[in-house]
């Protein structure tokens, strides 16, 4: 994945003591990233696919959801709209979950498309200090 998290200037301003080089800055984004399980910022719109047990909630691997657009289920040969999902209440922001409102997804493995925004506008200052410290040779990011 390409580094659009931060800039070396970015970095240099949020953090005048590191110094990284764009290779380096890029290393410590990629951990960060695969760290957190998510893009993090900035905002993008993204086709996430999804295993199902069946639940009536299912959490989304993200932690800002900004909208959700559709979901789709598997119908056996195609992803198909799932016509029960309501765009309007069938997504929590606050939890970063969809719903069925007290019915149940499809289950199985890669059973449901999602389509969503998600991520911050651009990176908290907070990962912006937390991706300088693992410059650091004690680090364990």
């Amino acid at each position: 994945m390409v580094n659009d998290l931060v800039t070396i200037q970015e970095m240099a301003e949020a953090t005048p003591d590191v110094t990284l080089t764009e290779a380096e800055l890029d290393a410590l984004v990629a951990r960060v990233r695969a760290f957190c399980g998510w893009h993090i910022a900035p905002k993008r719109t993204e086709i996430i696919t999804i295993s199902s047990r069946g639940a009536a909630v299912i959490p989304l691997p993200t932690l800002r959801l900004v909208n959700v657009t559709a979901v789709r289920c598997w119908d056996g040969t195609a992803m198909v709209p799932l016509d029960s999902w309501d765009a309007r209440t069938g997504w929590d922001p606050m939890s970063c979950t969809i719903n069925l409102g007290g019915s149940r997804f499809p289950a199985g493995a890669r059973a449901l498309e999602v389509d969503v925004e998600h991520g911050f506008d651009s990176a908290p200052l907070g990962l912006l200090v937390a991706i300088a410290a693992g410059a650091s040779p004690r680090s364990s990011i």
